[in-house]
């Protein structure tokens, strides 16, 4: 799948990629997201600001509530799996919220050149002021 590197996952849907592409690039990006902070800020830490995440995340996305009483897993499967039974657009609106939530956490606690530099690798546009930020 080619994909431009600040579209949102939304917007993916929109450009016709299917339910099962976008969740691949959804989980591919969480693996990136966890590796880049993982070191920094350990296991613990990953999954407690994911899961409050998630929390956050499920007020306006409810079918997302219930990744956050499952246990975190490295290969993120229990996101996955909820990702596969919502609709294409429905899905990549709730990934998209929930990639947004979690980098606005992180900026909250390191502030946003630092969670830039640190996730610039991560295949993932978390807003689309991130997308206007770093293509200047």
């Amino acid at each position: 799948m080619q994909r431009r590197s600040h579209e949102t996952l939304a917007g993916q849907i929109v450009a016709g990629v299917t339910l099962i592409e976008m969740t691949d690039h959804a989980i591919l990006g969480w693996i990136a997201v966890e590796a880049a902070l993982k070191p920094i800020i350990g296991d613990n830490g990953f999954e407690m600001l994911l899961k409050r995440c998630i929390q956050i995340t499920s007020a306006s996305h409810a079918w997302l509530r219930a990744a956050g009483k499952l246990p975190c897993d490295d290969n993120f499967s229990a996101l996955e799996t909820l990702f596969l039974q919502q609709s294409a657009g429905c899905a990549a609106a709730g990934a998209d919220a929930l990639f947004q939530n979690f980098h606005k956490s992180v900026c909250s606690l390191i502030g946003t050149a630092l969670t830039n530099q640190i996730l610039r690798s991560v295949p993932i546009n978390f807003s689309d002021d991130r997308a206007q930020e770093t293509s200047l």
